[in-house]
Parts: C-alpha cells; structure tokens; sequence
C-alpha cells in the first residue's frame, strides 16, 4: 500500500502536550462552556505547555458532537492567536467509528484550526482487526487529511502487557 497523496512532512513539534477537559455549563443541556473553555485554554497556554490536545479520551470526545468539537478547536485557536502565538499547536482528536468518519473529522478539525489529528486505531469487530488493517486504516485516514495525523493507542492492559499497540 503506497499512498499517493503528497507529504505532510510537518512533526509534531516535541515538547509537553497538555490533554484538555471539556468543560459543560451547568444547565441541564449542557453546553459546552466556550468562555470558560477559552479561559481554561488560556491558561494552560500561559503555562508553558507545547501544545494542547483537544477532544481524546479525556475530553470525553464521544459525548462531544462534531459541531462542538469544531467550537472547542476554534476557541483554542483564538485562545492562542490572542495571547500572540499564531502557531501554537492543536492537536484534535478525530477517531470515529469507521475511516470515512475519521477523514470527516479531519477535515472538519483543520476547517476549525488543528495543526494534527489524533486517530487510535479502529476497535470494533476486534477479530477482523489485524496488522494489515490497522495499517490501511491509518494510511487510508492520512492520505484523505488534510492534516498530519498523529497515531494514538491507549492500551488497557497491565504492565505485563505495555506493548500490545
């Protein structure tokens, strides 16, 4: 499987990247709360950290519609472009449930302002899940982005375990 599609060639710069919280309002809709999210995003930018990872597994990224997902990304951004750093990274989160959502949230993520797309690998019908399809799920995911995906794996396993990814 040779891709195509043109280099990305841009690594995540090295450093530490801080995985956000989404942060609701207390009405019973829950809202995504944009201004406390904006000030939250401020301040772990003020703090020094390299980047930010907006909507993973601690973001709660699979209660989050894509439509707030794409607020949160804008409100980093904005964030970062007020406090002078035009480019902080953002990394957001973009795993679906099948590659054709994974490229929309791509998409949608760069529409929004990421730099890169966090994808884990697919994990239902775990015995049709192999080397080889793990590997045409990433290639297939990065060569429709528009953006460097970055290749994430939470392990549940135990230390005896630690390299099952």
């Amino acid at each position: 499987m040779t891709s195509t599609i043109a280099s990305k060639a841009k690594p995540l710069p090295p450093g530490v990247y801080c995985p956000v919280l989404s942060i609701y309002d207390t009405t019973p809709a829950q809202d995504i709360d944009l201004k406390g999210s904006y000030d939250y995003f401020s301040y772990l930018i003020c703090g020094g950290v390299t980047g930010l990872v907006l909507a993973g597994t601690t973001a709660e990224a699979v209660l989050l519609a894509p439509s707030e997902k794409q607020d949160l990304i804008r409100e980093a951004r904005k964030a970062a472009l007020d406090l002078g750093f035009p480019n902080y990274p953002l990394v957001a989160g973009i795993s679906g449930h099948s590659t054709r959502e994974s490229i929309q949230l791509a998409k949608d993520a760069a529409s929004a302002g990421a730099d890169f797309g966090l994808l884990l690998p697919p994990c239902f019908w775990a015995k049709a899940v192999n080397k080889d399809v793990i590997l045409g799920f990433y290639r297939d995911v990065a060569d429709a982005s528009p953006i460097p995906v970055v290749i994430y794996c939470v392990s549940h396993s135990g230390p005896e375990n630690s390299n099952s990814c």
